[in-house]
């Protein structure tokens, strides 16, 4: 710990807040006249991010913000430093104690920390929250993500600004921001948790990272180059993605079975993802997601490939995308939706039972069974354009009632005109009947043996032939719009 000094005085000693104030004014982060909430733990970092925020703008203005989690016996000693700290600095603080704990820990101090300084700036219309991460800081992330989260987008956290939230250190690493807050004559005091090898980040900073910089004395500089480039590459990309995105929008098509969905984006032709270069095909399935859904939405390579190969496959499928989004492929097209379409689960809707004659409501189709007398028309449509789903049957064969329920799996039937059975599914994918309808479609059946899909194949056997005596006119009808 030092002793407290005056930051802004003219005696203060060469490398002091001068190169605090110096790193701060060279970020391009803060302008003359800028409001801003200050971020204060008490260490090293945010300490000589304050006196050098005060250096360069004056204390008007400036607001700092102390977190007391009260979890350590030496909460009552930080909250102390950050007073006196202040106080020298002629510096407005206050002082917040968080919510009750929940979950993990360093995650629900994170989040109460910038939950109360979002809160206070936005009471006092300031124009940023400044944070004291420093460029060691910037490297043990960028290990971390390398570790625990595959592709480029985790590498581009910790940015000099993201948001409100600013970052006017990271040009130092700890060790210069340590000195040069030592050198000013800083009070500030060392959390001993950011040594516990139980966390992640510690292992990193006292392990990996003297390691790395072991083997090369700018290693951490240049994993900060490495990720500046990664920022520049990958706002092209953003770019070229969008625009790839927007012109296959731009195609007209009618949606790919996007009744029933919950957020549905629209349907997107395949064919100008699958001849893009995977980086942009990538990229624009992920901003398709994220504009549907409106949060990030991680698309890593397996899944976009896995997308893309489905849309060149007739069967089209779906794609989970986490936290309840799937991405849809249909026709050769690609959608994506906030939840599992509807009729997407492997149970049927339930089976309901119609006397001949008689009528039901099945998942809002209205369903009829009307009894026909000869003559009958032997090669009458099972559907007609402009009208209602229908079928004609032979009422010997098909008996004194009727059942509908949705399609199951296994299901089968002998088309109309075909010898031989095949599965239901096959017949879907022969007709091109998107995914996402074909469970609610009724399924008319005798007994266990399906008669007829409606609108989509009639059973050879239960046709009409020449010697049927008399027909049942089935017709399956769902309100206009539906």
């Amino acid at each position: 710990m030092c002793p407290t000094e005056d930051p802004t005085g003219s005696d203060r000693p060469s490398g002091g807040p001068g190169r605090l104030s110096e790193a701060i004014r060279t970020s391009g982060l803060v302008d003359p006249g800028d409001s801003g909430v200050i971020l204060l733990s008490g260490g090293p970092d945010s300490a000589g991010l304050t006196a050098g925020l005060v250096a360069v703008l004056g204390p008007q203005g400036l607001v700092a913000v102390h977190l007391n989690y009260g979890l350590r016996s030496d909460s009552a000693r930080d909250q102390a430093i950050c007073e006196r700290l202040c106080a020298g600095l002629g510096l407005e603080l206050v002082i917040e104690r968080p919510p009750e704990r929940d979950g993990n820990l360093q995650d629900w101090a994170r989040r109460a920390r910038y939950a109360a300084a979002e809160r206070i700036r936005a009471e006092r219309g300031a124009d940023w929250i400044a944070v004291g991460h420093t460029g060691s800081d910037l490297a043990e992330t960028l290990i971390y993500r390398l570790a625990s989260s595959p592709g480029v987008r985790p590498l581009l956290a910790m940015r000099a600004r993201s948001g409100r939230v600013i970052r006017p250190l990271l040009a130092l690493s700890r060790d210069e921001t340590r000195r040069a807050a030592g050198a000013a004559g800083l009070e500030f005091a060392d959390d001993l948790s950011n040594d516990d090898p139980a966390y992640a980040r510690a292992r990193i900073r006292n392990e990996v990272l003297p390691v790395l910089t072991g083997i090369n004395r700018g290693a951490r500089a240049n994993m900060g180059a490495t990720q500046a480039e990664l920022f520049e590459d990958s706002r092209l990309l953003e770019e070229l993605a969008t625009r790839l995105l927007d012109d296959a929008l731009a195609e007209p098509a009618a949606d790919a079975g996007s009744a029933g969905r919950g957020v549905a984006s629209p349907a997107v032709p395949a064919g100008g993802l699958e001849d893009a270069d995977p980086a942009l095909g990538r990229r624009a399935i992920r901003i398709l997601a994220e504009r549907t859904l409106g949060r990030p939405v991680p698309v890593s390579r397996e899944l976009a490939e896995r997308i893309v190969r489905l849309a060149r496959a007739s069967e089209g499928g779906q794609v989970d995308l986490g936290g309840g989004a799937v991405a849809l492929i249909e026709a050769g097209r690609i959608s994506v939706c906030a939840a599992a379409p509807a009729g997407s689960s492997t149970e049927p809707a339930g089976a309901i039972s119609i006397e001949v004659p008689g009528e039901a409501e099945w998942q809002g189709w209205t369903v009829r069974a009307d009894q026909v007398e000869p003559p009958l028309d032997p090669t009458g449509s099972d559907r007609e354009p402009g009208a209602p789903e229908r079928a004609l049957v032979d009422r010997g064969a098909l008996g004194e009632s009727i059942r509908i329920r949705g399609w199951r799996r296994g299901d089968r039937i002998q088309p109309l005109g075909m010898e031989g059975s095949k599965s239901l599914q096959d017949v879907f994918t022969d007709r091109s009947i998107p995914r996402t309808d074909r469970r609610s479609l009724p399924v008319v059946l005798a007994g266990e043996e399906v008669v007829w899909v409606a609108g989509v194949a009639l059973s050879h056997r239960f046709r009409i032939r020449p010697d049927s005596v008399a027909g049942v006119r089935i017709t399956a009808a769902r309100p206009e719009g539906r």
